[in-house]
């Protein structure tokens, strides 16, 4: 009897022991073949954005990967703890910083500046970020609460937020676009999700029932990576949207192109967000301006040093579709506070790193283009004349 529950015992050892090596690396398969790669994650300092800057480039990714902890914050999802890196700092609000002292002018306005992973400034240091920029050639103390991963509404949250707390704001720029087509046009998120949403929730659901946390166990070791990769190579067989030339990890995985409504449906989410900030801001007596950011698949920038993978290459595609929609909307409703900045980088010069994320340089033309269009706008007496003198001051501080 012994010799039986042993013998018993053994197999059902074995088998767990085969399932789990199964999972794991089914979970690297999908990892390296059918996750999408158009992440804040890898190394970039081989890339020749960074040719003068290598070092710096080294340690900057490397402290990204290790300082990019996050914690859970109320009405916007998540917040970065706070860090004190060579290359980068976050404060303790989960705010970057530039801790380089900037002369203000006298009875200086106050600019916050709200955005993704490209306003928080990925790939360059605290001084060479777009608020950072932007208030070295202004003058006017600007304040980063751009975030990797934000989308608009988390934007909108994070506006508000600083409102509630009663911090002198004078003017908010939002600085969008990217990662709202990023996350909703992904088939696996609905419209206005973010990027933890599904996350987020399944944590809410394990923090009540320890069942639940026991077989999520169970199917994390021994299941889920399995499922998921039987799931990626089963999928040209019941998608249908799947076109010919395309690979069962591309045309379904992003869907804007495909579906008309849900690309126009994305378009107007954007907008509606931008709508209630700028609402909301004449309501506090806020300047408010949006951005429409650039991405690579827009206008003609110099790409020649990137490689994108099939997958990038259909989440670029989804921008050529869902951006021209907003820029209809803007002109159709006749919106002076939007910025259109999609084309800004169409020159002869090495500015992506990757599909949306720049180096310095790129940060520099967009606080330089920034601040000329403010002056245009009634808010232009706030920095009127300082324009251009602080530029060899940015050259310095950023050699």
């Amino acid at each position: 009897m012994k010799d039986k529950i042993s013998l018993l015992f053994i197999n059902l050892l074995t088998v767990a022991l085969i399932l789990a090596f199964v999972n794991f690396f089914s979970n690297k398969i999908v990892d390296i073949y059918f996750i999408k790669t158009a992440d804040t994650g890898g190394d970039r300092s081989y890339l020749i954005n960074y040719a003068n800057d290598k070092d710096f480039a080294k340690i900057h990714f490397k402290e990204l990967s290790e300082g990019s902890t996050l914690q859970y914050s109320p009405t916007v999802g998540w917040s970065r703890i706070p860090v004190e890196y060579k290359t980068f700092h976050v404060d303790a609000n989960g705010y970057r910083i530039d801790p380089t002292p900037v002369d203000y002018k006298p009875n200086s306005k106050s600019f916050y500046f709200f955005g993704g992973s490209t306003m928080w400034g990925y790939g360059v240091r605290d001084n060479e970020t777009i608020p950072a920029l932007f208030s070295s050639i202004s003058g006017i103390p600007s304040y980063n609460r751009g975030e990797i991963g934000y989308t608009s509404r988390q934007l909108l949250d994070q506006f508000i937020n600083v409102l509630v707390t009663g911090d002198k704001i004078d003017a908010a720029v939002f600085y969008d676009g990217v990662n709202d087509i990023y996350v909703s046009c992904d088939s696996h998120f609905k419209i206005g999700d973010n990027l933890k949403t599904n996350s987020i929730r399944s944590a809410a659901i394990l923090a009540k029932r320890t069942d639940v946390l026991v077989l999520n166990l169970i199917n994390r070791i021994f299941f889920d990576g399995t499922r998921k990769l039987a799931g990626e190579i089963l999928r040209p067989l019941s998608d249908p949207k799947i076109e010919s030339g395309k690979t069962k990890s591309t045309d379904g995985y992003y869907v804007c192109d495909n579906l008309p409504e849900r690309a126009q449906k994305v378009a107007e989410r954007l907008i509606k967000d931008w709508e209630i900030a700028h609402d909301i801001a004449e309501a506090e007596g806020v300047k408010f301006i949006a951005v429409l950011q650039p991405v690579a698949s827009i206008g003609n920038p110099k790409l020649d040093h990137l490689k994108f993978p099939e997958l990038d290459r259909e989440l670029l595609l989804q921008y050529k579709f869902v951006y021209p929609l907003i820029k209809d909307i803007i002109q159709d409703r006749g919106y002076d506070w939007i910025l259109d900045y999609t084309d800004i980088f169409s020159r002869n010069e090495y500015i992506y790193t990757d599909f949306a994320h720049v180096s310095k340089n790129g940060n520099l033309i967009v606080a330089k283009q920034l601040y000329n269009d403010i002056l245009k706008l009634p808010a232009g007496e706030w920095g009127s004349g300082v324009a251009g003198e602080r530029e060899n001051e940015i050259v310095e501080r950023n050699s």
